[in-house]
């Protein structure tokens, strides 16, 4: 994604390491990119409310937040603003996972290199204009909603459904042919709305679970409707590879899109792609990703 001007909010008491994490960004964006240091959660507060930002990028440890706090501030303050946030290594792993559902992305600061900020950078921005995309589509459709409720139709008209208009017709999956529905589990919030865009614009009814039970849960109550699933394998609980040998228990073997934001292949439920007609999509992702990923696992192009 390339961007004119480059804004960012660096939330970091270490002037060192806030140094550092400038430079590599200089270094990632390949843009003029004006950085803003704040050592606490106060000052960050002030600054996201007054300024608007590109992206921040925030220390989990700050000398006036406990845990969370920051992502959760940050969220609130601007909803939309994609968010890294900088871990240490020795987080526990419930605090990873919670920080992975409130920020774009999640780096460990041990790790952070001029290529990880950059894919890093790269997802959140995308994700968030995705966001941003899908939520103004949304309120365009509830005003069209709106406008239609008020007006009378003519008999003529509504004895006719074609002519009808509706209010989510501005949907482009309402011009995509029908593809039965899909079944999304993935523990972050903005993916699992993202991703729901764009099965709606293939022409998917989505279904949406943000853990392993509840999606285990839907699948049985809409088994013999969901021709299509995309399951993220790290999610606290019943994890994506527990989740995929529950879909396959029942023998219809529907495509399924496994995610991942490791690329550790022995992690995967399966072996053989083939066999087991799934694919396997590395987080950070955009929407054509997704959508090429999908045409290659239904058969729509030759892997």
């Amino acid at each position: 994604m390339t961007l004119p001007h480059v804004n960012a909010l660096i939330v970091e008491p270490d002037g060192d390491r806030a140094t550092r994490i400038g430079a590599l960004l200089e270094e990632a964006l390949d843009l003029a990119i004006r950085c803003t240091q704040v050592s606490c959660l106060s000052e960050a507060k002030n600054q996201l409310i007054e300024v608007s930002w590109s992206f921040a990028i925030v220390r989990l440890r700050l000398p006036d937040a406990k845990g969370l706090e920051a992502l959760v501030e940050a969220r609130t303050l601007q909803n939309d603003l994609p968010v890294i946030a900088i871990l240490e290594g020795d987080e526990p792993a419930a605090v990873v996972d919670a920080a992975r559902s409130l920020a774009g992305e999640c780096l460990f600061f041990e790790e952070i290199d001029q290529a990880s900020l950059s894919q890093s950078i790269r997802f959140a921005l995308e994700r968030g204009e995705m966001l941003r995309e899908l939520r103004e589509r949304q309120s365009v459709q509830v005003a069209i909603g709106d406008l239609v409720e008020s007006v009378e139709i003519p008999t003529e008209v509504a004895d006719k459904p074609e002519l009808a208009v509706e209010g989510d017709s501005l949907d482009p999956g309402k011009n995509a042919a029908w593809q039965g529905k899909a079944l999304v589990v993935d523990d972050e919030e903005v993916l699992r709305m993202v991703l729901k865009s764009i099965l709606g614009s293939l022409g998917y009814e989505t279904i949406v679970a943000s853990d392993g039970l509840e999606a285990v849960r839907m699948y049985e109550e809409n088994r013999d409707a969901i021709s299509l699933a995309i399951v993220d394998l790290n999610m606290p609980g019943l994890n994506g590879g527990e989740v995929f040998q529950r879909l396959r228990e029942d023998g219809r073997r529907i495509p399924i899109l496994v995610t991942s934001g490791m690329d550790d292949f022995d992690t995967l439920p399966f072996d053989d792609f083939e066999k087991e007609n799934s694919r396997f999509l590395m987080k950070p992702f955009g929407a054509a990703d997704v959508r090429e990923a999908i045409d290659l696992l239904i058969g729509n192009v030759a892997s």
